[in-house]
């Protein structure tokens, strides 16, 4: 049992988008939407050659850390 918008559906949503966002603003959203829409549909249909590889090998590097050295008093006794 799917839905199908009729009509006073699709009327009712424009009037409450044009209420809540304005008519300066409904074209610049419907614009993004579309070249997004675009772009989504572009990456999908592109040639597995032109996307980066998914098995690169990823760099470790140990962090070793930073070596002891000798100071002139330990922390219990006072500087002085």
């Amino acid at each position: 049992m799917a839905f199908t918008p009729g009509p006073m559906e699709i009327v009712v949503v424009v009037v409450v988008a044009l209420l809540i966002f304005g008519p300066k603003k409904l074209p610049e959203m419907g614009k993004a939407i579309g070249s997004a829409i675009t772009e989504f549909k572009k990456g999908i249909s592109a040639p597995a050659e032109n996307k980066p590889e998914q098995t690169a090998s990823v760099e470790t590097k140990k962090i070793e850390p930073p070596a002891a050295t000798e100071s002139t008093s330990s922390p219990s006794e006072p500087a002085g």
